[in-house]
């Protein structure tokens, strides 16, 4: 039955309550303090009756009130045990109403009575006639009274108590102190009302954090609330590991009961469902009370709608198939994970549904033969479930019973076994032992087998299966791959016995089609097994493609060396003969051997390790050596002494040792990672010593302080520090345990010796030393390892040792008394700063200045703080009015004040000194005014006298937007800086129109010289003469010999800019020489020649490339036969002919440097007039940089001794090295080439 229990609260001044007894409102509206004899008895039952009859009831709990807040209690002081004063209680009282008077217990409650100046609290509490204990004593006179007498002398409170006859509510009124008031409520509700009993289930992984560092949690739950908690006996000791609370949530969960009155059971419940819902807000349940058996009535969506509670939610529900009991080793039971309140939902909803099942279904048998059972489909058990709302139970393969279980509503049971018998009796089958097949082979079970794996790998059963509609069992891998195999049986089922006998006979022809001479099988390391596969299978692929064969390989798991080759032949022809067969498959054999010879780096390396370390290397179902191997990027495997034996795989491994083996470097890895961790087990082992001593509770904030440098320091040594009520413990190594200990004490020797100084310091300082966030202080403290504390309003705290002073101005240092000193000193020095820099103004400026003053992004209000050294604060007014003003508040030294506040007056002097004009230009100059990219706009303002930033100045001057066709120029600012501008736009315009523009014709080769390099010449001409040269692209028609440039400005600056443009366009001087066509290539270098003349000197070197013949030798033209020694290098010498063509070149630039370059041209010619035959040497492209040498070292050595010239073609213009100069030369500059190509190729390995 649920109980209604109704707190409240309320805040009494008993002192009026004296005054006024009548007057019950004051029980909920007045508040003063108690007096010193504690007279404030006079609340009688009939107030009580009055007040709280009429109240409306509510659930258990109570109003804590927004000056109230529960105080924990941690002491048998604070619950004793009432046994003892119960048992003695006496029996004396007869009246209904009790009522504790003022005569009774004066001289008690003056006993109990605080000082004056104590606050005080009343709670009432009711406690209907279905919620109290049943107690033959409860409600006799004595028995209550005596309680309630108990419990006020145990607790220092006053007890009222009546209970109203119509409605049997008891209610209780307890006042005293709020401490003490919170015992005896508690006191009462634990001895008078009635006892429950609460089942929680919470995940196993929090329960460490709800029983807490040995049972600290969970005793201080006990304490406070009552209640009695019990937890499911298990191996969980009281302290049980704190750790994954928000990691991976464990699937198990456990059930706590917890016991004792509604409100201390409800308060217990709250306490952990709080820690559980800090630590974690999704769990998973386990189910294990359902019988397994009603699993698939559970989860059908007809009964439950189970899809439908977890659709759309954070919610999975797990419902195995139903099962007997007694055909598992291991339950499975139904498992809930999600959201914590959707899973406690669905369990409450699924054990609804257990119950209704078990009241309504009945079970019943049916025998139905063993070869049967699995041809009963999942298809048809559904149907039967979700028509008939009946669920089919078929025992495991492994065991020998024949019984189906069938459970369900009775009027469906005869149905349901209708329908499995239908299905039984329609179903045909027939057998094949296949390893009858070809008993000549040497091993036909192996060959059985192979076959059977090549068929299921190719699908060829479920094909048969799929034609005609049957269904083939065949034996499971595992129990294929036993070595002990007799027999391998193949199982046909259907409904038509014709199809059964048809997919039997063809699946005969298939077994004969392959004989044992189609399969070849070879042993090779598992190891290598990853190289023959290649990557993705294309060495496989490869394999088929060539050689027809299919190969076959072992799991990787069993360890198996065998390789099965099996011979598919050509799609669409006749099958080879045998031997043939047989050769194939024994060439691809010795192929597959080989590539695993050339792959293998297969090494087996034994290492110590004791076998007690061996669970933690492997991890949790392996997971930390398979992560281990993982990383390792490749194939190891690694056997431990511990392990149990493997198919395929009897090495014997010897007691404390760990076999690895693999490829070598992935050998290594492994070895090494496990090395690692057997280190840091060692290490763990090594740091298992501890040592504990006593520490004082009250220097415990001193070890954990704010900026953590003493625990950080102590953690330094690597050693784990627990503390408990008085005692300290350290865990680690001896040598660092023991010197953990020496500082820990010497830590607490100074705070023994610390002492307490007090300063005056002014209240108004108090911030400005202390610094935002106590930035200040804290470094105070920091840095002298003392403790600074600051008055502050109503602070209570009893204890005496760290009590803070009450005056106002008192601050306390406390600490070693040489940090005192220094601390002293710098707080003062600081404090005289405060006050040189304490002074302060106030003044007020315009709401539309603030802007300005804080400028973009509060650059100009900081700059100014900076450069004054003052704190400056704004208080902006919000109102809309125009004329409204913002405070400015300045605080610093007088002369950092003064200036700032003559800044910022100056800049409001300045925004009122604002004005705003508009002028008429003709649009059509506006371009010209703003000029590129708004560089003339900029030169106005800055030349006007402007400052500021660009965003700044560009508010200055506003032309219209071009689609709004307006004359219109705004300009905003200073009066005097807008009446520049305006008189320097004026003048500009008038420049403008007096501008003239003047034509000039330039030749087109005379463009290049006018503008310059990046427009150079043409913005120097536009800079000195101010006027604007407009020059128009480059013209289409490449016929057109000169351009038009437009030059604007003034008429004399026009002029004068013209007159410098003329001399640009001089007529150059020009002549032309005849050059012999056979010197030309080298002296050209292939246009170098002419690049560097026109560096050099300015001269333009031209000549027609269509009067140059092509070469008329080609590379099919040298003689092969005629190479270098290593018959690399063809080679071929070509004599001039007695007639020579010449080539015509032009020469354009100043004579005089025409002259000097047709000096070099004449020396050219006459070194090269001995020359009489050209050689054509055939080179690779790749090798000229060779020849040419590092900068063209190598080829100026050649040409130097050989008196050679030597042309070498660019890299795309073939393979010809062209060599000019006499017989001997020619020679001279191969050999050296060939030795420069020769030299080079030595040294290559």
């Amino acid at each position: 039955m649920s109980m209604n229990l109704s707190l409240e609260k309320d805040k009494v001044f008993l002192s009026d309550l004296q005054g006024n007894p009548g007057n019950s409102s004051f029980v909920h509206t007045q508040e003063n303090y108690m007096n010193g004899n504690g007279d404030n008895s006079g609340l009688s039952s009939n107030i009580l009756d009055n007040k709280f009859d009429n109240s409306s009831k509510k659930h258990v709990g109570y109003d804590t009130g927004s000056n109230y807040s529960i105080i924990g209690f941690n002491s048998e002081e604070s619950f004793p045990s009432l046994k003892s004063s119960i048992a003695s209680a006496t029996k004396k009282s007869k009246t209904e109403n009790i009522n504790i008077s003022k005569s009774n217990l004066s001289e008690k409650r003056e006993k109990y009575m605080a000082v004056p100046s104590i606050k005080t609290t009343i709670e009432t509490i009711r406690l209907e006639a279905s919620q109290r204990t049943p107690l033959k004593e409860f409600g006799s006179k004595s028995s209550v009274a005596e309680i309630a007498r108990q419990i006020m002398e145990e607790t220092h409170t006053h007890i009222d108590m009546s209970t109203t006859r119509k409605t049997g509510i008891t209610t209780f009124l307890v006042r005293g102190k709020p401490e003490d008031v919170h015992r005896a409520r508690r006191m009462l509700m634990k001895e008078l009302s009635q006892k429950v009993t609460i089942k929680l289930s919470v995940p196993l992984n929090i329960l460490g954090f709800i029983i807490g560092i040995k049972g600290k949690v969970l005793n201080g739950i006990i304490e406070k609330s009552g209640a009695k908690i019990q937890f499911p006996k298990r191996n969980i000791s009281r302290d049980f590991p704190c750790n994954n609370a928000n990691g991976e949530h464990n699937d198990e969960t456990v059930e706590i009961i917890i016991s004792g009155d509604v409100e201390a059971a409800e308060l217990a419940k709250k306490e952990i469902e709080a820690i559980v819902e800090e630590r974690t807000s999704h769990i998973t349940v386990k189910i294990t009370s359902i019988n397994p058996k009603f699993y698939s009535l559970i989860s059908s969506a007809n009964n439950s709608g189970i899809q439908e509670w977890a659709r759309d939610k954070d919610l999975k529900i797990d419902i195995p198939s139903s099962y007997l009991e007694s055909d598992v080793e291991k339950l499975k039971p139904i498992v809930i994970s999600g959201e914590k309140n959707l899973v406690n939902t669905a369990k409450a909803e699924i054990e609804a549904l257990y119950a209704e099942f078990k009241s309504t279904t009945v079970s019943a048998s049916v025998v139905i033969s063993k070869r049967l059972h699995k041809y009963l489909d999942e298809k048809l058990l559904q149907d039967i479930l979700y028509r008939l709302k009946c669920s089919i139970i078929i025992p495991p393969y492994s065991s020998p019973s024949e019984s189906l279980l069938i459970c369900g509503p009775p009027s469906f049971i005869g149905e349901s076994i209708q329908c499995l018998m239908e299905r039984a009796n329609s179903i045909y089958l027939d057998m094949l032992d296949i390893t009858k097949a070809h008993p000549s082979a040497a091993d036909h079970i192996a060959h059985a087998r192979d076959i059977t794996r090549y068929f299921l790998k190719k699908k060829e059963i479920a094909r048969i299966e799929k034609k005609y509609q049957i269904q083939i069992t065949l034996p499971s891998m595992d129990t294929l791959l036993k070595q002990n195999l007799t027999s391998i049986i193949y199982e046909f089922a259907g409904e038509n016995a014709g199809n059964v006998k048809n997919a039997k006979k063809e699946i005969i022809m298939l077994i004969n089609s392959y004989p044992p001479y189609r399969i070849l099988r070879l042993n090779l390391d598992p190891l290598l097994h990853c190289h023959i596969i290649g990557q993705k299978g294309r060495n496989l692929q490869k394999i088929r493609e060539q050689y027809f064969i299919d190969v076959l390989f072992s799991s990787e798991d069993s360890f198996n060396s065998e390789i099965v080759l099996i011979y598919e032949g050509r799609p669409d022809e006749k099958l080879q003969p045998a031997v043939t067969i047989q050769l194939t498959l024994e060439k691809v054999a010795e192929l597959l051997k080989k590539t695993a010879t050339e792959m293998a780096d297969i090494i087996s390396r034994d290492i110590y390790i004791p076998d007690k370390y061996h669970k933690y290397i492997l991890g949790p179902k392996g997971s930390t050596l398979n992560s281990i191997i993982k990383d390792s990027n490749s194939i190891v495997k690694v056997k431990f002494s511990t392990a149990k034996p493997r198919k395929f795989d009897n090495t014997v491994i010897e007691e404390n040792m760990v076999n690895v083996r693999g490829v070598s470097f992935g050998v290594e890895y492994v070895i090494k990672e496990i090395e690692k961790i057997v280190e840091n087990l060692k290490f763990q082992d090594q740091n298992s010593y501890t040592s504990t001593f006593d520490f004082p509770q009250k220097f415990l904030k001193y070890l954990f302080d704010k900026g953590h440098n003493n625990i950080s320091k102590i953690r330094e040594l690597n050693v784990k520090i627990t503390t408990e009520e008085g005692k300290i413990t350290v865990q680690g190594a001896k040598e660092n345990v023991e010197e953990a200990k020496s500082y820990i004490q010497e830590l607490i020797r100074k705070l023994d010796e610390q002492t307490v100084l007090h300063l005056s310091i002014p209240v108004k300082h108090h911030g400005s030393l202390i610094g935002q966030g106590g930035k200040f202080v804290k470094r105070l403290e920091e840095k002298y390892q003392v403790k600074i504390n600051f008055p502050r309003e109503n602070l209570e705290n009893k204890d005496t040792d760290t009590k803070k002073s009450e005056a106002k101005d008192e601050v306390t240092i406390r600490g070693e008394k040489n940090g005192i000193a220094l601390a002293k000193l710098e707080l003062m020095d600081l404090l005289d700063y405060e006050k040189e820099h304490g002074n302060t103004v106030t003044f007020t400026v315009p709401m539309f200045t603030i802007a300005q003053i804080l400028g973009k992004a509060g650059n100009s209000i900081n700059e100014l703080k900076n450069e004054t050294e003052t704190r400056i604060e704004i208080e902006k007014s919000t109102s809309d009015d125009p004329s409204a003003l913002a405070t400015i508040f300045i605080q610093g030294t007088k002369d950092g004040i003064k200036k700032a506040k003559n800044s910022i007056l100056n800049t409001v002097k300045a925004i009122q000194d604002q004005v705003t004009r508009t002028i008429y230009v003709n649009r059509k100059h506006h371009r010209t005014l703003i000029g590129p990219g708004g560089s003339t706009l900029r030169n106005i303002i800055t030349e006007c006298g402007a400052i500021g930033d660009r965003s700044q100045l560009a508010k200055i001057i506003q032309f219209p937007k071009p689609e709004k066709k307006s004359d219109e120029i705004v300009i905003a600012g200073n009066k005097e800086l807008v009446d520049k501008i305006i008189e320097k736009i004026n003048f500009m315009v008038k420049e403008i129109e007096e501008k003239t523009t003047l034509v000039i014709p330039v030749p087109l080769s005379k463009m290049k010289a006018i503008v310059g390099k990046e427009g150079n010449v043409r913005k120097e001409l536009e800079s000195k003469y101010s006027v604007i040269i407009k020059i128009p692209r480059k013209p289409k028609d490449s016929t057109e010999k000169n351009v038009e440039i437009k030059v604007i400005g003034k008429k004399d600056q026009v002029d004068k800019a013209a007159k410098e443009i003329n001399t640009f366009i001089k007529t150059e001087d020009c002549i032309e020489i005849n050059i012999p066509l056979k010197c030309h290539p080298y002296i050209s270098e292939n246009g170098i020649f002419a690049r560097r003349m026109k560096t050099l000197y300015g001269v333009i070197l031209e000549y027609h490339e269509d009067s140059i013949p092509k070469e008329t030798i080609d590379e099919a033209d040298i003689d092969e036969n005629d190479v270098d020694e290593n018959r690399k290098y063809p080679w071929s010498v070509v004599m001039d002919l007695e007639e020579d063509k010449e080539i015509s070149w032009t020469l354009k630039g100043k004579m005089g440097n025409i002259e000097q370059v047709k000096e070099i041209i004449n020396t050219a010619l006459e070194q090269m007039k001995h020359h009489t035959a050209t050689g054509y040497l055939k080179v690779p492209p790749n090798y000229y940089g060779i020849i040419i040498g590092q900068g063209g070292s190598r080829i100026s050595q050649i040409k130097n001794e050989s008196d050679c010239c030597i042309n070498i073609p660019r890299t795309n213009n073939g393979n010809l090295i062209t060599l000019r100069g006499t017989l001997d030369g020619l020679e001279k500059a191969r050999a050296m080439i060939i030795d420069t190509l020769g030299y080079i190729n030595n040294k290559d390995p």
